[in-house]
């Protein structure tokens, strides 16, 4: 028996959007995908070590909860052409593919203590500033150092004491293009998060590697 979702067009849209922002490197990556009661997680280690996650209000209940993992990019081509849907969609699941060790755990959901805050705009002016500054710097060097320098300048702490790749990875995923928009930062033990209306950032002391991952709430 096929298993499947339904989704309003709304969330189709975003949904096939977030899909070919996540693919444009590597259709192959693998998302993780929990439906429950009206809501779908779909989580994805999005570049190593990060983790996205996104939340969507289903259009109709799931009957039984659902846990898969599959590739991206066949999700991407299941939901197709959205420009031909519209209203309610049932999206089959593709063939599950290996869960990556990133999925297996995602940040608390509670206990988070109070935030930093800003503005979206001011945050983003400033991550593109300092993702021209970093590829300026690794362009400088041999071809096989550059990817080191560009990590390590994500792992630099930023804003609110936040990795810096906290706010790369909210900037490339549209977190921040609202200029007005209110942003939050918050800590829960070696958790750090980033809040925007567009969705959230998690990033993890681990070890002194910062473990990311993104949240979308409606």
């Amino acid at each position: 028996m096929e298993r499947e979702f339904v989704l309003n067009e709304p969330e189709m849209l975003f949904l096939a959007g977030y899909l070919r922002r996540l693919t444009s490197s590597d259709p192959a990556v693998a998302v993780r995908l929990d439906a429950q009661g009206a809501v779908i997680g779909i989580s994805c280690a999005f570049v190593d070590p990060f983790i996205a996650f996104i939340a969507l209000p289903l259009a109709a209940n799931c009957d039984e909860p659902i846990t898969a993992v599959v590739a991206a990019g066949r999700l991407r081509d299941v939901i197709g052409d959205v420009r031909k849907r519209t209203g309610a969609t049932a999206i089959r699941l593709p063939d599950e593919v290996d869960i990556p060790a990133a999925l297996l755990n995602l940040p608390p959901k509670d206990g988070w203590q109070p935030a930093f805050r800003a503005v979206a705009g001011d945050l983003s002016a400033k991550v593109d500033e300092q993702i021209s500054a970093a590829q300026a710097r690794a362009e400088l060097l041999p071809r096989a150092l550059q990817p080191a320098v560009l990590r390590e300048a994500w792992h630099q702490p930023d804003w609110s004491s936040l990795p810096r790749g906290v706010l790369h990875i909210a900037r490339e995923l549209g977190f921040l293009n609202l200029a007005q928009a209110p942003v939050a930062a918050s800590t829960n033990g070696p958790w750090k998060r980033l809040m925007t209306p567009m969705g959230q950032v998690f990033a993890r002391a681990d070890d002194g590697i910062a473990r990311l991952s993104v949240v979308r709430s409606r």
